[in-house]
């Protein structure tokens, strides 16, 4: 007996052993999480520590903010150090050896979360609702967003969206598609701005240069991507983008700036914004003005000098691009809202491309001179009830198509005769029965496009769109 108790307490001294001899060889990370503004602990950091592939260890900080990782075989990790509200930090190479121990501090920065953000793309903002709560995927570009990124048109803004292409034709030049290929001449997507189109209203194709609006004037951009509801009306289902300006209510003040770069960039904006009549009444005024230098690319598929068209003023004449951009823009808002339930806002813009180089699929490239747009738009919201009628107008500048003046193609230098308009009116009613909610409308679109038959040739005059539609849609949990 006594002998068979001796082996068993040698058998135990020499696992003992063993496991020391093995956590000796072993090595491990030591560390402390702080703030990188002050310097105070982070508590409940998660650090983790990579071996290629293989997750070796995963441990979270505690109170002081200090943290340790045992038991690590030697060689080389990648550790990294997470924390809801602040932003990611990883180090790479952290070179561990057999029996040592390494430390390696970690200052986390700050970052602001948002959680289910307020839309009103989805019911035209009579009932504004939570973005996980919208029977469609959205994705919201906010105003910081907005702030931090220079930008020469709105799709600038756009490039870094899930779901969307965005490409680039030149420095005023892009496009936007949220489904299937993009082009040079995109139209697929339903852009509105303040719940109204965008679109150029006979070809309704975008055009993000003719943006009526200011970037410091821009609250958020909501993007629906796939097929949206029947509340977007017609061209919805390719997905929509939606640009919110800010109210004078919630913004008031004035702000001026001026950002320069490559290229000759020259981009000047300024907007003011206030309140009278015992704050019930809201005004805004804002304008921009752009001015660059195009990246310089000649068409091997333009001719060096004009050919030779019946009724071409241009025949026989040198074709010569202008690669200077220029445009200016403003806009002008009324919005009357004596309570939380009721507000009616009037809204006017305009803007012109005095220079610029567009991108066609089928006639090749446009030089844009003195391409105006203008907008007109009445909306009223009272609770669940939204109303609006809207105006747009588009000139290409070209009286007719045998004037010179405006815009024209660089490969045949016929002029381009654009002086189409669209009116809207849109009614909607929202109803909520318990968890349940029901929205119904009633929408009409007129389209008049007028090109002296050089878009529509022996089509002109046949060529006006009446739509009438109505719609209901039920939302149940």
């Amino acid at each position: 007996m006594v002998r068979r108790f001796v082996s068993r307490l040698s058998v135990v001294a020499a696992l003992c052993a063993f496991a020391g001899s093995a956590e000796a060889q072993s090595g491990s990370i030591t560390g402390k999480v702080t703030n990188a503004e002050g310097g105070t602990p982070v508590v409940g950091a998660r650090i983790t520590a990579v071996s290629g592939l293989r997750t070796a260890a995963t441990v979270v900080s505690g109170d002081n903010g200090g943290y340790r990782i045992t038991g690590l075989a030697a060689g080389m990790y990648a550790v990294t150090a997470t924390r809801i509200g602040f932003s990611a930090k990883r180090t790479d190479g952290v070179n561990v050896s057999g029996s040592g121990a390494v430390t390696l501090d970690f200052a986390m920065m700050e970052i602001t979360t948002r959680l289910n953000e307020v839309v009103t793309t989805v019911t035209r903002g009579a009932t504004p609702e939570k973005i996980l709560d919208a029977p469609a995927s959205i994705s919201v570009v906010n105003s910081e967003q907005i702030t931090n990124v220079p930008a020469a048109t709105v799709a600038d803004y756009l490039k870094s969206t899930p779901g969307l292409s965005v490409s680039t034709g030149g420095m005023m030049q892009s496009n936007i598609v949220s489904r299937g290929f993009n082009n040079a001449f995109s139209g697929s997507m339903l852009v509105l701005q303040d719940y109204r189109y965008t679109g150029v209203p006979s070809l309704r194709v975008n055009v993000p240069a003719l943006f009526t609006g200011t970037s410091d004037d821009i609250e958020r951009i909501e993007v629906v991507n796939g097929p949206a509801s029947a509340l977007y009306g017609p061209n919805s289902a390719d997905g929509v983008l939606h640009i919110i300006t800010k109210s004078p209510f919630q913004s008031q003040g004035t702000t001026i700036s001026v950002d320069g770069g490559g290229n000759a960039m020259l981009q000047g904006a300024f907007r003011t914004a206030g309140v009278f009549g015992d704050n019930k009444w809201g005004y805004k005024f804002s304008g921009s003005y752009f001015s660059a230098t195009d990246w310089k690319y000649n068409d091997p598929n333009e001719p060096a000098t004009y050919p030779v068209l019946t009724n071409s003023l241009r025949s026989g004449q040198p074709l010569q691009r202008d690669f200077s951009d220029k445009k200016y823009s403003g806009e002008f808002r009324l919005d009357y809202k004596p309570n939380a339930d009721f507000d009616n806002i009037i809204n006017a813009g305009y803007s012109k491309i005095l220079s610029g180089i567009d991108i066609t699929t089928a006639f090749g490239a446009v030089q844009a001179r003195d391409w105006s747009y203008m907008s007109l738009q009445d909306r009223l919201r009272y609770k669940g009830f939204f109303a609006q009628v809207f105006y747009n107008a588009n000139n290409s500048g070209n009286s007719s198509r045998y004037d010179t003046t405006g815009t024209f193609y660089l490969r045949t230098g016929l002029p381009v005769v654009d002086k189409s308009s669209v009116t809207v009116a849109q009614v909607q009613q929202s109803f909520h029965l318990g968890k349940n909610s029901l929205v119904a409308g009633i929408d009409y679109i007129y389209t008049h496009p007028v090109s002296d038959s050089t878009i529509f040739g022996r089509n002109e005059g046949t060529t006006d769109i009446h739509e009438e539609g109505a719609y209901i849609q039920a939302t149940m949990p």
